[in-house]
């Protein structure tokens, strides 16, 4: 039978941090695809730190990857409130047509 070993798991994460990584340098024109983007290698980190941690028999891992998430998740609203704040500072409507939003 087919076993998942910790090289699984870590080529898994490299793949995400690159997809994280390559969307952040090709794909930076805006805010909300560098958000996604550091996202993506956020959440490698916690497979990698997962990973490691259920391989050496450890709940360090998943603690660490938990407070990682509530960071994350703060400095994304944090993120999105300064987004907002500045669309309201300079009257942007981001659709000025409502049509746009029908089609």
């Amino acid at each position: 039978m087919f076993e998942i070993s910790l090289l699984h798991y870590l080529s898994l994460a490299s793949g995400v941090f690159m997809l994280g990584g390559l969307g952040l340098i090709f794909r930076s024109k805006s805010i909300p695809n560098i958000f996604i983007s550091v996202q993506l290698m956020i959440m490698a980190i916690c497979i990698t730190f997962v990973a490691f941690s259920y391989f050496n028999k450890s709940l360090n891992g998943q603690a660490f990857t938990f407070y990682i998430f509530i960071i994350t998740a703060v400095s994304a609203v944090i993120g999105l409130a300064f987004v907002i704040a500045a669309f309201r500072k300079k009257g942007l409507r981001v659709f000025e047509d409502q049509n746009l939003i029908n089609d």
